[in-house]
């Protein structure tokens, strides 16, 4: 290959790099944002209805139904709170403007070094906040179990008035054997930490949420629940724990669309005029810093995310509003009888998955396998 030859390629190369990097510029950025080319795609057919909300360009002006006003007009004083992951991303900022607005906040996350410093950021903005941080790793029942015993005796005779189940992981890798990874409870990782473990916390809760005026349980869910095996969630520990070279695209999704069915089939099992009220909210897609650990450089790459980050991405405290709503909004849930239901942002409603989240018998086989799985 000639001299001249290997320049001509490297000169293509180079503008078809270069043609690539605006044409991802401009779709991440502005240009069909304000066109509305998104909100278009986000609208088109029900089957779409998994991007709405993703971020904030595939929002319609009046799907912006809740803010930080409606937030901020908000009295706390006297309620509880606990909130599950509270030492960073959405569920820092929930518990931020909880205790900004009076409430008592139980923060609980797997490191307590974390959630003391957590909770020191928050102090540091509002001197009077009332906080109490807790350790907690859903994924062992164990723990779950100690912090139960801790967290009533934080609340003592005071009702629980909220409970935000949004402690969670996207994945959990691979074992050596290319298998999924199993908590010390031999369950799959993934379902482990986002599902079983809050529907046990939830179980030892409920007394003290049932001890409130109107208690509101708020799981952080996931778009990912309309990607899901041809079975949906599994219902026996063989299927949950297969090699992960046949689940690779689902165990995030799974335990996202096990966790839509907790909340209806809870529903179903709570009297009809409960004063507990369960629903759940898509955060969308938040910039939570991932990318900024990530070794990109400079270069046109760094470029790129940052642009995507920049023009696609909630902001983590933008994303908590969803889980605001469904915590604050009490004369609205009140008024709409609004129970076992799956919101994305801001505080829209969208239907779950059509197939699974509509089938009441799959909804209960699905809570007495995880129930299976909680050791009594």
């Amino acid at each position: 290959m000639t001299e001249n030859v290997v320049t001509q390629i490297a000169r293509c190369s180079a503008i078809s790099s270069l043609v690539l990097a605006v044409v991802i510029g401009l779709l991440a950025a502005g240009v069909p944002t304000q066109l509305g080319l998104y909100r278009w795609i986000a609208h088109l057919t029900p089957a779409t209805r998994g991007l709405r909300g993703l971020s904030p360009a595939f929002m319609l002006p009046d799907e912006y139904r809740y803010s930080f006003e409606d937030v901020a007009r908000t009295d706390l004083t006297g309620q509880t709170a606990v909130v599950t992951g509270a030492n960073g991303g959405v569920g820092y900022w929930v518990s931020l403007h909880l205790a900004r607005q009076g409430a008592s906040v139980v923060m609980a996350c797997r490191t307590l070094h974390k959630c003391d410093t957590a909770a020191a950021r928050i102090r540091s903005n509002f001197s009077d906040a009332d906080i109490t941080t807790l350790t907690i790793d859903t994924s062992k029942q164990r723990v779950v179990r100690s912090f139960a015993v801790e967290c009533d005796r934080v609340l003592g005779a005071r009702p629980l008035d909220m409970l935000f189940l949004n402690a969670g992981i996207q994945t959990a890798g691979y074992d050596d054997d290319g298998g999924l990874p199993v908590s010390e409870d031999g369950i799959e990782m993934v379902f482990a930490t986002n599902h079983v473990g809050h529907q046990l916390l939830y179980t030892l809760l409920e007394p003290a949420l049932q001890a409130a005026p109107m208690a509101r349980v708020v799981l952080t869910t996931s778009a990912a629940q309309f990607d899901v095996p041809e079975y949906g969630v599994p219902t026996d520990l063989e299927t949950l724990n297969k090699p992960g070279k046949e689940l690779k695209p689902y165990p995030y999704g799974q335990s996202k669309l096990a966790q839509v069915l907790f909340a209806q089939e809870l529903t179903r099992r709570l009297p009809a005029v409960s004063n507990i009220y369960v629903n759940l909210a898509h955060p969308g897609a938040v910039d939570t810093g991932l990318y900024d650990k990530m070794n990109l450089g400079s270069g046109p790459v760094r470029w790129l995310v940052q642009q995507l980050q920049d023009g696609f991405f909630w902001d983590a405290e933008d994303a908590a509003v969803g889980l605001l709503y469904l915590g604050l909004a009490t004369d609205a849930l009140k008024s709409g009888n609004v129970r076992g239901q799956y919101f994305h942002p801001q505080a829209t409603r969208v239907d779950p998955h059509d197939k699974f989240a509509t089938d009441s018998a799959f909804g209960q086989a699905v809570w007495e396998f995880t129930d299976s799985l909680i050791v009594k």
